[in-house]
């Protein structure tokens, strides 16, 4: 953390035209030999140890360079729940809205819905000010547990990331056919994008291009 050895690899999301919409922030560490760790490998570790806020802050920092390269496109960056529920990564947060305001608008906040179903009160107000200047808010993992989508009434949110256990079966499975159906109802009107994970298949693009998902994301 003391030398900020981390980068982000950026994955695209794409519409199905194939033009780039936003892209993911992938957080990842850079070791003694140089050698890139996944943050699957290190969060877990970090957040035993405290240091997850400082992490996601490193991640927030990261975006702002990024699009200092980027014309129009927004990347979406994963905030963890242990950071949104400090006090102290709020007020830094706010420091940051405020100094970045003009980027803003580029930069989605990205949080899983596991996350925000067991938290909405706490975090609404620290979203509603993240939406104040302009930012945006993405719920991930959507349908990975069963939820009452119920939050999506006291969250101002701009996008929904279905979870690749959805999208994975979704050529063979009517229920998750269904899921996908009925959640873009919910997002249109609401006026919510739709995004796909984890595809292998110009199959199952196509499908979930005709059940009214908005963009997507390759393996």
């Amino acid at each position: 953390l003391e030398q900020n050895n981390f980068l982000l690899d950026l994955k695209p999301v794409l519409d199905f035209n194939g033009n780039v919409m936003q892209y993911e922030a992938n957080v990842k560490m850079i070791d003694e030999e140089e050698k890139l760790i996944s943050s699957n490998i290190f969060m877990p570790m970090a957040r035993k140890s405290g240091v997850i806020k400082e992490i996601d802050k490193a991640a927030l920092s990261l975006v702002t360079e990024e699009l200092k390269h980027l014309d129009t496109s927004k990347i979406s960056v994963r905030i963890h729940i242990d950071s949104l529920l400090d006090r102290d990564f709020d007020l830094w947060l706010v420091k940051f809205l405020k100094k970045h305001v003009k980027n803003m608008p580029q930069v989605i906040i990205e949080i899983s819905e596991f996350d925000l179903t067991h938290n909405v009160k706490k975090v609404r107000q620290l979203l509603k000010i993240v939406k104040r200047y302009q930012g945006n808010v993405m719920v991930s993992q959507v349908g990975l547990y069963v939820v009452d989508l119920g939050y999506l009434n006291h969250i101002d949110v701009d996008s929904l990331k279905l979870h690749h256990s959805i999208t994975g079966l979704v050529l063979n499975n009517s229920d998750n056919q269904l899921f996908v159906r009925s959640l873009v109802g919910v997002a249109n009107a609401q006026k919510q994008q739709v995004i796909a994970t984890g595809l292998d298949s110009e199959m199952q693009i196509e499908r979930l291009r005709t059940l009214g998902v908005d963009a997507y994301q390759r393996n």
